[in-house]
């Protein structure tokens, strides 16, 4: 994971989920009450596997005796679901610094509204609010500017999130709207936390949510690929089962040493049931030696599920991945000819009659390339949860540079590895970061989404908002994940807020360990790590091979 794309994952989550919440998020969703009372029921329940397999050398597997580590059951709150409503208006807060009352613009509601927001270290507002019942609320922000502008509201001392003002709101009054907040019974106070720009802050309130416990889902029965393997349905519904109740735990690996997997291994006595990958070294241009396929056959042949993604080497033109990187237009490959199901010799022929343009071309046979790998894992009866051309809507790949090129290339990536390659081992996961890059809901199974914090934010949380505005996109109609994360969701919040991601995947590297294998702490801590792997709300490599 390069730095700059971090930055910008940072960014486009605070822009996506924050400052739009209004767009994107409009209701929260139900948590899963079986999924609760099963879990929250379960004590002290030990550990029954005391040898877990050691991570996959390209020689062979070995075993490691580890000491026997209790799991711990999960916590969840008593929800009171209660109406309540109370408007905190801004002139009321305390204050310190250059901040104070104005009521020149016009709009506001009480007897004014707060300015003075420079940025001064000093400047400090305190709301509070008596919180009758420990549930789940709304905050809205009602606030304006001349500028776009961000700040960050803050809630008993932990940042709910970003709201933003813009320039083309002529400077009126407007509000931002985080759903679904859980806040304790008690004295709460709210604040704000100033980013970059001046505001004036008309109120805070804070309402009851009304729901997030009430979704019906409808998930499918079965994969999207009618052909789909036994052993792909079989997969499918085991995530599907487990919905609600438990997370899957998952970890990438940068290299067949599996150093995060040993890692995981050393500091929680257990091992992510799924083993993620990347093809990146099987991409036509790419220069990177890999063994990929066959480090993800010896982790299925140890009873693991193996997860792939596909960092795409552009396929022609200047290699990269990245769209600084690299000079191919997605736009030149796109047409409108159906071309999902000819031969590549159809193609080059098409392609020297100007039919077709060279980059169009070259992209299929990258296409061919790596499903013939992936077929490798098929004939060994190997499903794959599989999310390649990820990250959609992001725009630092080359894949995701233009809305309309990336939902063409995606239909021809499934069309050709579905019907023309008949693989049907695949679980297919759709991967964005905005609503305008969603594709065909008949040609994903799982969505998902990555979330990056700064370095040394090590945070214990449910990642609600991102959970809540992927339900509501797909209409409650898909398993949602976190395919990507620096630090996994706390299970005991994740089930209060009814977040609970089907799978999560840890990134690799230094987001776990250094060069040698040494467990690094940037972005979780040891205690972090094994509480979440020994949770009874997660499933591990030994809990998966039970079939539990």
């Amino acid at each position: 994971m390069r730095t700059e794309k971090l930055i910008a994952i940072c960014m486009a989550v605070l822009a996506l989920f924050c400052s739009c919440t209004q767009d994107i998020v409009t209701e929260q969703y139900s948590t899963f009450e079986s999924g609760i009372s099963e879990i929250y029921n379960t004590e002290n329940a030990e550990t029954t596997v005391t040898e877990v397999a050691s991570a996959i050398e390209e020689s062979t597997a070995q075993q490691t005796t580890i000491t026997t580590i209790e799991k711990i059951p999960v916590s969840v709150p008593e929800i009171e679901k209660n109406e309540f409503s109370k408007i905190l208006e801004a002139e009321t807060a305390s204050l310190a610094g250059n901040l104070k009352v104005d009521n020149k613009r016009q709009g506001y509601s009480g007897s004014g509204y707060l300015t003075g927001f420079d940025r001064t270290p000093e400047n400090l507002l305190t709301l509070s609010a008596d919180i009758p019942y420990s549930q789940h609320y709304d905050i809205t922000v009602c606030s304006a500017a001349e500028n776009d502008v961000s700040n960050t509201l803050v809630v008993n001392g932990k940042e709910v999130g970003v709201f933003k003002n813009y320039v083309s709101e002529n400077g009126k009054f407007s509000r931002t709207t985080f759903y679904g907040v859980y806040i304790e019974k008690g004295n709460a106070t709210v604040s704000v936390k100033e980013i970059n720009g001046a505001i004036n802050l008309d109120y805070v309130q804070i309402t009851n949510n009304k729901t997030v416990y009430d979704t019906d889902y409808s998930i499918s029965e079965s994969p999207c690929n009618p052909e789909a393997t036994e052993e792909t349905k079989a997969l499918y519904h085991y995530l599907k089962n487990n919905y609600g109740k438990r997370i899957i735990t998952g970890q990438y690996s940068a290299s067949s040493k599996n150093l995060e997997i040993q890692a995981i291994q050393t500091v929680t006595g257990r091992s992510p049931a799924i083993r993620f990958g990347d093809l990146t070294g099987y991409s036509l241009k790419s220069e990177q030696a890999t063994d990929e396929i066959n480090s993800s056959i010896k982790w299925a042949e140890q009873g693991g599920i193996v997860g792939l993604i596909w960092h795409w080497v552009a396929p022609y033109g200047k290699s990269g991945i990245y769209a600084e990187e690299t000079d191919f237009d997605l736009k030149k490959a796109v047409t409108g000819e159906d071309i999902s199901m000819k031969t590549l010799a159809e193609l080059e022929e098409m392609k020297n009659n100007k039919q077709i343009s060279e980059e169009c071309y070259a992209i299929v046979r990258d296409i061919d390339n790596i499903s013939e790998k992936l077929k490798e894992l098929q004939d060994k009866k190997i499903p794959v949860i599989w999310r390649p051309l990820n990250e959609a809507g992001g725009k630092w790949f080359w894949w995701g540079s233009d809305k309309d090129s990336y939902i063409w290339l995606w239909n021809l990536l499934y069309k050709r590895q579905t019907n023309f390659h008949k693989l049907n081992n695949l679980i297919w996961v759709w991967n964005g970061q905005s609503k305008n890059y969603c594709v065909d809901e008949n040609t994903f199974d799982i969505a998902s989404i990555d979330i990056y914090l700064d370095e040394n934010t090590v945070t214990e949380e449910s990642y609600v908002e991102q959970f809540q505005w992927l339900n509501k996109l797909t209409g409650n109609r898909k398993l949602i994940a976190l395919s990507e994360c620096q630090t996994p969701p706390d299970p005991s919040i994740a089930l209060r807020d009814s977040s609970m991601w089907i799978f999560e995947g840890m990134w690799y590297g230094d987001y776990l360990v250094d060069k040698d294998g040494n467990f690094v702490d940037s972005y979780i801590t040891k205690q972090q790590l094994s509480d979440f792997y020994n949770s009874t709300a997660v499933i591990t490599l030994d809990d998966y091979k039970a079939g539990e």
